[in-house]
């Protein structure tokens, strides 16, 4: 008895070390650990590498191609933050001039930051799309590395209503494999090609600039003088005081302004300055970044621009004459 009450015993401690064994393995295998952050991208790349862009839309069984070139040069030893925040574009096709950089930096960091893409099994072949609807079919991306250049190119299937969408991905030509990412990528590629065109006139952000000059036929009307979050009123030099808010309106609407069109995609700092002028609007930014805005106008029809930091000649709404013509006594504080 007493040895049987033995074997029984053992039997119990067997099971209990087991049950608690099982129940501690499937709680670790359940517990999120410190490596979550170790995420997986589909593409491991720098956005601050793409030097080059193209894209092959198609809508109602006709295609476009887009093409973007990054024509900046590298600066050794600008942190890669400041080079990628001041990187400029050129629209080679079908437009010509300069490109918007802030929706093709979108692009580039996109591809850059598909984190934790759902792997599919094999690439579909046969993948549906709305024709009457504009969407990207092919995005390439040429990045330039320190081993050499690399190609991307993905092939768009049509979003889900989980707001993903199928995509195949080839590395320098080699299908790399399928998966399900989020339907930014395709959306920032599928936008009609004009949106893609930069229309922004001035380069220096308005958060940017320090002090600012309106010139009139040639003539000084008066000069903004950053201080602090305000501004003060220079007229002839002389010091009129602190500015009102509608300095900051006045700086704010020029530094912002985008064109309603551009008159010549190609036009060079020294065409910009020997041209007809009628306004000149002069920013020097922090840095010591300068920049000049050439304005020409008449009696009617719209008004000419073009920026020393720029290399297009613009069109922009005549609207924008009843700030060109203010007098310096408007921005004084009363």
């Amino acid at each position: 008895m007493t040895k049987l009450l033995k074997i029984v015993s053992g039997l119990f401690v067997v099971l209990i070390a087991t049950y608690l064994g099982a129940h501690y393995w499937i709680r670790a295998k359940n517990t999120v650990h410190d490596d979550v952050t170790k995420v997986t991208s589909l593409v491991s790349c720098d956005p601050n590498d793409v030097r080059a862009i193209s894209i092959t839309q198609v809508l109602n069984g006709k295609n476009e191609e887009l093409e973007f070139e990054r024509v900046d040069k590298i600066v050794p030893g600008v942190p890669t933050a400041s080079a990628y925040a001041q990187a400029d574009w050129r629209y080679l096709k079908p437009s010509q001039g300069e490109a918007d950089a802030t929706l093709l930096r979108r692009i580039a960091s996109t591809v850059c930051e598909l984190y934790d893409p759902i792997m599919l099994k094999e690439a579909g072949t046969n993948m549906p799309r709305a024709a009457d609807v504009r969407a990207a079919e092919t995005l390439r991306v040429a990045l330039k590395e320190k081993d050499g250049e690399r190609k991307l190119e993905f092939s768009f299937g049509s979003p889900g209503t989980d707001r993903l969408v199928d995509v195949v991905l080839k590395n320098d030509g080699r299908v790399k494999g399928a998966a399900k990412i989020p339907v930014q990528l395709l959306q920032a590629a599928s936008l009609p090609s004009e949106q893609y065109q930069s229309l922004r006139v001035m380069r220096i952000e308005a958060d940017n600039v320090q002090t600012a000059t309106l010139r009139i036929d040639g003539r000084e009307r008066f000069t903004l003088e950053r201080l602090g979050a305000d501004w003060k009123v220079l007229e002839n030099g002389k010091d009129k005081g602190p500015a009102s808010e509608e300095a900051n309106r006045f700086v704010n609407r020029l530094a912002t302004l985008k064109a309603v069109g551009i008159l010549e995609p190609s036009y060079g700092v020294d065409l910009c300055r020997r041209g007809k002028t009628k306004a000149i609007f002069e920013v020097r930014g922090v840095a010591g970044r300068e920049e000049a805005v050439h304005f020409d106008y008449g009696k009617g029809g719209d008004i000419a621009a073009c920026s020393t930091a720029r290399t297009m000649k613009f069109r922009v709404h005549r609207d924008l004459l009843k700030y060109l013509e203010v007098p310096a006594k408007a921005l004084a504080s009363k």
